[in-house]
């Protein structure tokens, strides 16, 4: 059986760097939006460039607390510290 893809109405791009002491504010604020779109679905994609913090735990976190809610959740780490692009 293929699994359909879900595509969203909004896309929310988080770029992430060493910002840990702001990410539970950020995700609360996120979380609790009341949005009634035609699919309803959120798409959130983080970006996080080699953080030395702890942003990319924190990021790691919340990620069941969206998904339980309907989101789409995207992160991308940048571990090795290459750009890429």
């Amino acid at each position: 059986m293929k699994k359909q893809k879900r595509s969203a109405d909004v896309s929310v791009i988080l770029p992430v760097y060493n910002c840990a002491k702001y990410l539970d504010d950020c995700f609360a604020g996120l979380i609790n939006q009341s949005y009634q779109g035609t699919t309803g679905i959120v798409e959130i994609s983080i970006f996080d460039d080699c953080s030395t913090d702890e942003s990319l735990s924190i990021c790691k976190r919340w990620k069941p607390k969206f998904l339980d809610k309907n989101f789409l959740w995207v992160l991308s780490s940048n571990e090795t510290g290459q750009n890429i692009g």
